[in-house]
């Protein structure tokens, strides 16, 4: 389904591979590499993050059980790692993090730490699974960054949805009702679906500036993987086929093809997100860069 972005990956995104370490890649691979499509989103994501300075002191919210940490902030450190859904820390627990100073559980909506203590934040694709809206989440990521501070998430965008092609004619033909109960269920738990307009305002209530906001992962690209994309999660979640494609990565000379199939799509796939005009292409998911206003 996505090779036109496999065959425009032979010819583009050398550069995009090659300014990341081969560690990155490697750690993406390593947890990503038996999920497809997973592996597309993700790596594309870790990519964007890995733009980002990290300034100390600084903390990371939603830090699961620490696979995707390892992967975007592979050879940095920060010094606090928290999670909201604790369970996840005790797998957490038996690993060599080397990422988070400190690791600690906490309600996203009262983060455990005084007023103004960090200086950078990071979010890694959890807002989406707030079920309590994200003004209160944002608010309290506001309260602890220091003036000047920065924070930096990822999350599905007011988009999300319309690649799917059964919703998307639904919400044309005005049959918005019978597509949102479609959505809900078959994106179970994606939530705090909003605009670019919904989350300025939200923003400015809260004292941030917008100094990125990058949609990713393109629209076109979604609508092609997002059969394949499902089933890939049911039949590897779901009936707990968790290391069908292991086996695989794990032969030589096949895991070698396979990991530079998903490499050379994965490339495809960025060189297709970059706009030679300037205008931002629609994305199923966004990565934003805020800043706090000096003085609030």
């Amino acid at each position: 389904l996505l090779l036109p972005y496999f065959v425009r990956g032979l010819f583009q995104g050398r550069e995009f591979e090659e300014s990341f370490e081969p560690g990155v890649w490697e750690e993406l691979f390593r947890h990503w590499g038996k999920y497809p499509h997973g592996f597309l989103i993700k790596a594309l994501e870790a990519c964007l993050f890995r733009t980002e300075s990290i300034e100390a002191p600084s903390i990371e919210i939603g830090v699961y059980r620490g696979d995707t940490s390892r992967a975007v902030f592979c050879g940095r450190s920060l010094d606090v790692g928290l999670e909201f859904v604790p369970i996840h820390l005790l797998h957490y627990a038996g690993v060599d993090a080397g990422i988070h100073a400190r690791l600690l559980a906490g309600d996203i909506y009262a983060i455990p730490f005084q007023d103004m203590t960090f200086n950078s934040c990071f979010t890694v694709h959890s807002i989406d699974d707030l079920q309590r809206g994200a003004d209160g989440a944002i608010a309290e990521c506001a309260r602890i960054l220091a003036p000047g501070g920065k924070l930096v998430f990822s999350t599905y965008s007011g988009e999300f949805g319309d690649h799917n092609l059964i919703i998307a004619g639904l919400r044309r033909l005005g049959f918005s009702a019978a597509a949102e109960r479609l959505f809900r269920l078959i994106y179970v738990g994606t939530d705090n679906l909003l605009s670019r307009s919904e989350w300025d305002v939200l923003f400015k209530t809260h004292g941030l500036e917008v100094e990125r906001w990058v949609p990713f992962y393109p629209l076109p690209a979604a609508r092609l993987s997002d059969l394949a994309f499902r089933i890939e999660g049911y039949l590897l979640n779901l009936f707990g086929f968790h290391d069908a494609v292991k086996p695989l990565m794990g032969l030589d000379r096949p895991g070698k093809i396979y990991r530079r199939t998903l490499m050379l799509v994965l490339r495809g796939l960025w060189a297709a997100s970059q706009s030679a005009d300037g205008q931002e292409r629609p994305g199923i998911n966004i990565f934003v860069t805020l800043r706090k206003t000096v003085g609030d």
